[in-house]
């Protein structure tokens, strides 16, 4: 190989040296790269590296017997040369040989150390494998037992899915029925409620009812007692006025036997004894006090049978009521107007405020004296005409328990309208002693109460007491001439 024309052998040398030693050196790091892994897959690519590193070694030989070659080819063409800069060149080629054979050596070194430390992973490496192959035994068992658990888990799952299904279709019926039972106990409560407020009411209704049909029944038996002795005093009045009239008739004939006696003894001059003729005036002055005394009991008797009103100025009368407060000291007198075109309910309210019309069995005048007023309906009206005699019975009209109710056409269109109340809820017949008065406008009445009065004075000791709360009494009632 000619020196002129090509570069310096020793300069190429050097150059593919240090290439293999540089290739040497990254070999190195790979298997330093190799060998910090420890895994079965990387067993397979060290000992590809190490023969690698062979066939490395095998070419760095061949380049170091190319290399003597050119040495020697170069040493014979020295001698033409002959130049001291080729020849300080050449020494300086050799230091730098030199160096490059003490790496060389270096690097076998530490290929050897490699090859030791190769063994000594692949030695590590087998025993890795043992481990690994013990550890894919007992994986593979393990992935036995994992599938057979997954399959459990599987069917589980499937019959957790199941009963998750059946918990949620219970689930979901038993928040339906929960709803039902709910809108079962509202209801419940609701119809308890109302059944409750209904048995209040009826039990309400069925005490004033019964106490309503007490009171009804004492009246009806009184005033069937008071209609049965009316019947029998009429009789014996009856019978005693005939025997009155006979009595009156014998009398009369006596008389006319006396004064023919009288007329006799005038004719015949005789005279009469002082004492026997005084006898005769007496006998005939007290059959003339029975005669009259029939006469006002006929009179009594067709006056309760029909009854009248005192008519005054413009035909009405006025009855009055003093009331007091029974709780605080509110105090008055109530003045009613009763109306000329309700004769019936008229007179009867009448009687019962004068005491005119008949005596309880204790011989008390019958009247509102003593009577309550009370506050009803929101105090919208003032009930009254309750009366009990003295033995405690419930009193009506002086004439029967009820009476026929007449002109239903008056209106309760303003305040201290007087009216009876319907006896038993009949709109046909009034009730013979409770009244109302009005203290406001009150239509729902009209067509049912008989309106006979109105209050003409009074009306604000009325509202007074009323708005106090407290129930009044009746002190005295009576009859008002003009």
């Amino acid at each position: 190989m000619a020196p002129g024309g090509n570069k310096n052998p020793a300069a190429v040398l050097s150059e593919k040296v240090g290439i293999s030693l540089e290739q040497a050196a990254a070999d190195l790091e790979l298997l330093k790269k190799s060998l910090s892994a420890s895994n079965t897959d990387q067993a397979l690519q060290l000992e590809a590296e190490r023969d690698e590193l062979k066939a490395e070694k095998l070419e760095l030989q061949a380049e170091r017997a190319e290399f003597k070659a050119e040495k020697l080819e170069w040493e014979a063409s020295k001698g033409g040369a002959g130049s001291s800069s080729t020849n300080s060149e050449l020494e300086a080629a050799k230091e730098q040989l030199k160096a490059l054979k003490a790496q060389l050596k270096i690097a076998e070194s530490q290929l050897k150390d490699c090859h030791d430390q190769l063994q000594a992973a692949k030695s590590e490496l087998e025993t890795a494998h043992k481990q690994l192959d013990e550890a894919r035994a007992e994986l593979e068992a393990a992935r036995s037992h994992l599938e057979a658990a997954k399959a459990q888990a599987d069917i589980n799952s499937a019959k957790l899915e199941a009963a998750k299904a059946s918990l949620e279709a219970a689930k979901a019926r038993f928040e339906a029925a929960t709803k039902q039972l709910n809108a079962a106990k509202s209801r419940f409560e609701a119809a308890k409620s109302q059944l409750d407020s209904a048995g209040a009411t009826l039990e309400a209704d069925k005490s004033h009812l019964l106490d309503e049909i007490a009171a009804l029944e004492k009246r009806v038996s009184e005033a069937e007692s008071k209609n049965a002795e009316l019947e029998k005093e009429k009789l014996a009045l009856n019978s005693q006025l005939e025997k009155s009239k006979a009595a009156a008739e014998e009398l009369s004939e006596k008389m006319k036997e006396v004064s023919e006696q009288l007329e006799q003894c005038k004719n015949d001059n005789k005279t009469m004894e002082e004492a026997e003729l005084a006898g005769l005036r007496e006998k005939v002055k007290e059959l003339e006090e029975q005669l009259n005394k029939c006469r006002e009991d006929k009179k009594d008797t067709t006056e309760n049978e029909k009854p009248h009103v005192v008519q005054q100025g413009n035909g009405n009368s006025r009855v009055f009521l003093d009331i007091a407060a029974k709780r605080g000291g509110g105090a008055g007198r109530l003045v009613i107007e009763l109306h000329a075109d309700t004769p019936i309910a008229g007179e009867n309210f009448r009687a019962l405020c004068t005491g005119g019309k008949g005596r309880d069995g204790s011989g008390t005048p019958i009247s509102y004296k003593g009577s309550t007023l009370i506050g009803a309906s929101g105090d919208w009206i003032c009930h009254g005409g309750l009366i009990f005699t003295k033995s405690g019975s419930g009193v009506v009209s002086p004439y029967t328990s009820s009476f026929l109710a007449e002109n239903l056409m008056k209106k309760h269109n303003r305040p201290g309208v007087v009216s009876m109340l319907s006896f038993k809820g009949y709109t046909g017949r009034c009730d013979g002693s409770q009244f109302m008065i009005t203290v406001v406008p009150s239509w729902e009445y009209d067509g049912k109460f008989v309106v006979f009065g109105q209050v003409v004075e009074g009306m604000d000791v009325l509202i007074e007491i009323l708005k106090t709360g407290s129930s009044m009494i009746v002190k005295d009632c009576g009859q008002l001439y003009s």
